[in-house]
C-alpha cells in the first residue's frame, strides 16, 4: 500500500491522506455555504429593512439594517405644534410694525473679507463655545441692515413678525416678499469648513443610542464601515429634506399671512471679527451646501453671488 510522510515524518497511508484532503474540501464548502447563507440573510435583511412596518422592528432589536432612531415622543409633539403654528400664522393677516433696528451700521469695505485661504484670527472669542453664535448673530444683523439699505426697509428677523418666542424657525428673515435664510461662517475657517451648510440639530437621547448601535454592529462585524455609513448617511439626507420641507412650507404660510407670493433666498456671510467687515452673498432658493471653494480655488458661484464687503460697528 502506498504511504506518505506526515509534517513530523510519520508515514501515514494514501487513503488516510485521501479522506483528510476529502474533510478538508468537505470543511471549504461548509464555509462557503454558511458564507453565502449569511449574504442571503443580509440582503433578506437590506430589503426588509425597506418596509415602513418593520423599521420598529429592526430598531428594536438592533439587527443589521436599522434605518433611523426609535421614535422621539418629544419630536412628534413638536412636529404636531409646529404644523398648528403654520395653520395660526397663516390664517393672520401682516402685522405693522417699525422699522427694525440691528444696532448696527454698515460702510463698504475696499478690501474683501475672504481671498481664497483661511486667515488666522486674534479674537479671543473664536476659541469660546458660544463663537457659532456670536458669528451668526453678526451675520444676521449685518444682513438685515444691507436689506434695509440697499433693498427693503421692512426686512426683520422672522420671528418678530410672526410675534413668536421661538428662535429656531426654519428661516432667519422676512423682507417684502421673501423668507430668507441667512448662514455665516468665519474666515478663519479650514479648508474642510469653508461652507455654509444645513445643520440637522441638537442630537436627542435615542439618536445617541441609535448611532451607538451602529458603531457596536460594526465592530462586531455584523456590517461594514461602508454600510453603517450609508445608513447614516441615508438617515441625515431624510432630515435635511425634512428641513426643506419645513422652510417650504413656512414660505406657504407666509403666502397666505402677507397676501403676496413669498419666495425663497439664502443670504450668507464671511466674518472677520479682527477687521470688523464681513462679505455678504446672495442665493435663490435654499441649499444643503453652498462650498466657498472648489478644488481651482474660490468657488465661482459665490463670485457671481457677491453683494459686497462692509465693515460693521
Amino acid at each position: 500500500m502506498a504511504t506518505a510522510l506526515s509534517p513530523v515524518g510519520t508515514k501515514i497511508p494514501a487513503v488516510a491522506m485521501d479522506a483528510r484532503r476529502i474533510a478538508g474540501h468537505l470543511a471549504v464548502d461548509l464555509m462557503l455555504d454558511c458564507l453565502y447563507a449569511r449574504a442571503l440573510d443580509w440582503n433578506e435583511a437590506k430589503v426588509k429593512r425597506g418596509q415602513p412596518e418593520n423599521k420598529g422592528e429592526f430598531a428594536s432589536k438592533g439587527e443589521p439594517g436599522v434605518t433611523e432612531p426609535e421614535a422621539d415622543p418629544r419630536a412628534e409633539k413638536k412636529k404636531a405644534t409646529y404644523a398648528a403654528n403654520l395653520k395660526k400664522w397663516g390664517g393672520e393677516g401682516p402685522r405693522k410694525l417699525p422699522r427694525y433696528k440691528t444696532g448696527i451700521t454698515l460702510k463698504p469695505a475696499k478690501q474683501r473679507v475672504f481671498q481664497g485661504e483661511p486667515v488666522e484670527l486674534k479674537t479671543p472669542w473664536i476659541h469660546e463655545k458660544r463663537a457659532k453664535l456670536i458669528t451668526d448673530r453678526i451675520g444676521e444683523a449685518a444682513v438685515v441692515q444691507y436689506l434695509q439699505d440697499h433693498e427693503f426697509k421692512d426686512a426683520r428677523p422672522a420671528p418678530i413678525e410672526l410675534d413668536t418666542k421661538r428662535n429656531n424657525l426654519p428661516l432667519d428673515l422676512i423682507q417684502d416678499h421673501e423668507g430668507i435664510e441667512v448662514k455665516s461662517g468665519l474666515v478663519s475657517n479650514s479648508d474642510t469648513a469653508q461652507h455654509w451648510r444645513q445643520t440637522i440639530g441638537g442630537t436627542s437621547k435615542k439618536y445617541k443610542e441609535w448611532r451607538d448601535r451602529i458603531d457596536e454592529l460594526e465592530q462586531n462585524g455584523d456590517i461594514t464601515h461602508e454600510e453603517a455609513s450609508a445608513v447614516v448617511s441615508d438617515y441625515n439626507e431624510q432630515k435635511s429634506r425634512e428641513i426643506m420641507q419645513r422652510k417650504n412650507d413656512l414660505c406657504k404660510a407666509l403666502t397666505k399671512r402677507l397676501g403676496k407670493q413669498v419666495k425663497a433666498r439664502t443670504v450668507t456671510c464671511i466674518v472677520n471679527p479682527d477687521t470688523k467687515s464681513v462679505d455678504i452673498f446672495s442665493f435663490p432658493g435654499f441649499h444643503d451646501r453652498i462650498p466657498w471653494t472648489l478644488k481651482k480655488g474660490v468657488n465661482p458661484a459665490i463670485n457671481k453671488a457677491y453683494l459686497g464687503t462692509y465693515t460693521y460697528k
